[in-house]
């Protein structure tokens, strides 16, 4: 990846073995929200690889995905990544400055999709940038982003929630409490730092 902006993906099954999952039903979704989500949006990042020197980056991370559309049961659709061609500045200000590595290298540790989501959602949500003091973050609200739909009963997110967490904190030693009734995220340094903004911050 490190040598060309133009990305040919054989299959979803190498997309998957490339980030260290399985090829699983729900890694496989995860996956294609994941890319659809980043070939959208607009991105922040502030690189800063020692004390006094940083880059800042604004801006979109690919120019171009080209995809296969599958239309599957019940009226839904997936689309299985051929070719992706990253932005000639996020290329040249991100990845050949060597700040992938600095996530690649803990999210490849990974072994679930859930984990891998749950991980890239601490690292920004746990940064200095982002988080000056403790937050406190009940269930219901966790369940939310992470759970499985919004009729699944608490009691079983919890339970699956917890048990990743704990999981997370004994392998990333990411500085998380696990309550009775939520969690609590304490700040930590960034993976890569994010550009700070005044715009409200959404959990």
């Amino acid at each position: 990846m490190e040598k060309s902006p133009v990305i040919s993906v054989p299959s979803i099954k190498d997309l998957l073995a490339w980030a260290g999952l399985g090829l699983a039903g729900q890694s496989h979704k995860s996956c294609q929200r994941n890319l659809f989500q980043m070939a959208l949006m607009s991105v922040d990042l502030w690189f800063q690889p020692t004390e006094r020197n940083a880059t800042i980056f604004k801006g979109g991370i690919f120019d171009r995905m080209d995809v296969t559309i599958e239309r599957g049961e019940q009226q839904q659709f997936s689309f299985i990544p051929n070719e992706v061609v990253f932005s000639q500045d996020f290329y040249s200000t991100i990845i050949e400055n060597k700040a992938v590595p600095y996530l690649r290298d803990e999210v490849m540790k990974a072994t679930s999709a859930y984990e891998h989501d749950l991980l890239m959602w601490l690292f920004q949500r746990q940064s200095y940038d982002y988080l000056q003091k403790p937050v406190f973050l009940n269930y219901f609200l966790m369940r939310e982003q992470f759970g499985t739909n919004q009729s699944e009963p608490i009691a079983t997110f919890k339970y699956r929630f917890k048990k990743e967490i704990r999981k997370i904190v004994k392998k990333y030693g990411r500085r998380i409490d696990v309550k009775k009734d939520g969690i609590v995220l304490h700040p930590m340094p960034a993976m890569v730092p994010y550009k700070k903004s005044g715009k409200f911050r959404k959990w």
